[in-house]
């Protein structure tokens, strides 16, 4: 089974999210929290340390986990899961430094009540919208058949 590992931030300031509409690459056209995917050598604390310096200029000060979503892809739910993508939400309203320009696309404070007006991610409102209210690890599993059709989710 194929895995991958990713990293999320949710960065709050002032009654806005900071998200990043993606230029190139999968998700093109997106809007998303800014991010990336783990190295072998990184635990996901520094990966999300290292993006988010890297995509948007800010230093992680003080940040939680939020989160920890599966993503596999099971044609059947009697299948065996073919792929699996783990991502792990962090949430940090405490970063500093000048904001730069991402080259991954463009960098834009959203405020709260708007995030879900954009073309988002095809789970985001699903398992974002209780990371954002409840100030603990939420747990989420989502299976997608292989054309990555929703088939079902669990949120805990």
């Amino acid at each position: 089974m194929e895995q991958k590992f990713f990293v999320t931030c949710l960065m709050v300031k002032n009654g806005e999210i900071l998200m990043l509409q993606k230029e190139k690459g999968r998700h093109i056209g997106s809007w998303l929290f800014p991010g990336g995917e783990i190295k072998d050598h990184e635990s996901p604390l520094d990966t999300v340390k290292r993006e988010i310096l890297r995509d948007t200029g800010l230093s992680l000060n003080n940040l939680e986990l939020r989160g920890i979503v599966h993503f596999m892809m099971q044609p059947n739910p009697e299948d065996d899961v073919l792929a699996k993508t783990t991502l792990y939400v962090f949430y940090s309203e405490d970063f500093s430094g000048e904001q730069t320009a991402s080259n991954k696309g463009k960098l834009e404070w959203i405020p709260l009540d708007e995030i879900w007006d954009r073309p988002v991610g095809r789970n985001d409102k699903l398992f974002v919208p209780p990371m954002l209210e409840k100030q603990q690890v939420t747990f989420a599993r989502f299976y997608h058949n292989r054309d990555k059709t929703l088939v079902r989710y669990l949120i805990d």
